[in-house]
């Protein structure tokens, strides 16, 4: 896997997972267990590629992020890091994949996949307490996330889900009515990416198990503030909305990892995607579908005609991206 590709795996095997809890709009129900499955979705080479990386041991623990360019492999790290949760969750989202997506062919009948998802976010445990990733906590919750749809009672989760949930919780500005990203030694600037839109599951997790409704409040409002200031009206995004902490207004539209300000970066329109689908799921506010399709529509349009997913693509350039290495 090259560097990029696990964060987009991620993504695919979580869309499994959130068609579970079936999209019900305009008095249409969707089956998921009586869908046909396209056959290339279930390639064997997904789960052998995971269980290979599974069988890869480091002491003290080391995490998969990306691939070396050249050759291909893994370049891992501690486990204090955003990405940390990712590895363990895709363990888990197979095993859900199997579930829903039965008689795939994917060649993993015999995996213990939740075993293996267990094994990988033990590590994760020491973060709850102390950690710098900021707002990513939510990142680092998804496997415990998972765990609890699978073991409601295993307290060891429950624990990390409501203290990782405590840590953003804590982030949030009612003037801004966001959590904050990124950390500024300026007070007044408050900084929103759209990554954060992946985040708000972990809120809505603990709630599940607390009933602190306040969660879903913020969940909600950083939702709702985001429809409106990230994504443009043809279904583009924005990376990065700075707003004044003090006053809550927009200041600033800008870019940190695409190409330009009024570009769209391609993983941050992948985040908005799945992050507002996400929404309907917990809330079933139509607008949040309504802006997941929009988004996923600008980006299937914009695709290049190979269909791989570029870097960043041009705001004002239907079909044209701008590929950058």
């Amino acid at each position: 896997m090259f560097s990029g590709e696990s964060t987009f795996l991620l993504a695919l095997l979580s869309f499994f997972a959130a068609l579970e809890q079936h999209v019900v709009g305009a008095e249409i129900t969707l089956n998921v267990s009586s869908l046909v499955w396209p056959p290339e979705l279930y390639s064997p080479v997904i789960p052998q590629k995971l269980l290979n990386t599974s069988s890869v041991q480091h002491t003290p623990a080391q995490y998969p992020q990306y691939t070396d360019r050249t050759i291909g492999k893994w370049k891992w790290f501690s486990s204090d890091l955003w990405t940390t949760g990712f590895f363990p969750a895709m363990l888990y989202e197979l095993n859900t994949r199997r579930q829903l997506c039965h008689g795939s062919g994917a060649g993993d009948a015999n995996t213990d996949w939740v075993g293996l998802g267990r094994s990988w976010s033990t590590a994760e445990l020491p973060l709850e307490v102390k950690n710098h990733v900021g707002h990513d906590v939510g990142f680092l919750s998804y496997p415990f996330v998972q765990e609890l749809l699978l073991n409601p009672t295993n307290e060891t989760a429950l624990e990390a889900v409501n203290a990782f949930a405590t840590d953003l919780a804590a982030r949030f500005s009612p003037t801004v009515g966001c959590t904050r990203s990124w950390d500024s030694p300026d007070p007044t600037l408050f900084r929103v990416i759209i990554d954060n839109m992946m985040n708000l599951e972990v809120l809505f997790s603990s709630y599940a198990r607390t009933g602190n409704k306040t969660l879903v409040d913020i969940a909600v409002s950083h939702a709702d503030r985001t429809l409106v200031n990230h994504v443009r009206p043809n279904g583009s995004s924005f990376h990065v909305v700075e707003y004044n902490a003090t006053t809550g207004e927009v200041i600033g539209r800008v870019t940190a990892q695409g190409y330009s300000d009024n570009s769209t970066w391609s993983r941050g329109q992948a985040w908005g995607i799945y992050g507002f689908a996400n929404m309907f799921a917990h809330t079933k506010n139509m607008s949040y579908l309504e802006t997941s399709r929009k988004m996923a529509t600008y980006f299937l349009d914009n695709l290049p005609l190979d269909s791989v997913v570029p870097w960043c693509g041009r705001y004002f350039t239907p079909l044209s991206f701008l590929m950058v290495s």
